[in-house]
């Protein structure tokens, strides 16, 4: 079963779970990820971050239903854990990752 797809925007490619920039990118990188269905609970870890990140999840009308969450800098080897609640409303449909750096994904985990 597939759960979601995967778009790079912006310059932007994913390739084995990193999302990379090209060099000399100096404007935000965003990472779109369209979820097969809607959930109510989506959780993941962001590992290798030196910039910032910021992850906002959207619903099915691509509307920003969550704070925008921001990552900040720091050791390159931590992890930091994202996570959205809705409520038991099941409106994640989206997320929207913006970067200038190398990010890694890892334990993506739903709950309806």
């Amino acid at each position: 079963m597939q759960l979601a797809t995967y778009r790079a925007l912006s310059g932007s490619a994913f390739r084995s779970g990193q999302l990379i920039h090209p060099t000399g990118t100096s404007h935000n990188n965003v990472f779109f990820v369209d979820l097969a269905e809607p959930w109510d609970v989506v959780r993941f870890m962001i590992t290798s971050v030196n910039r910032n990140v910021t992850v906002s999840f959207k619903d099915s009308n691509l509307t920003v239903i969550s704070g925008v969450i921001t990552v900040p800098g720091g050791d390159v080897t931590r992890q930091h854990e994202v996570r959205y609640d809705d409520k038991g409303r099941r409106r994640i449909r989206h997320m929207e990752i913006r970067a200038n750096d190398v990010v890694r994904f890892d334990t993506f985990k739903f709950r309806r």
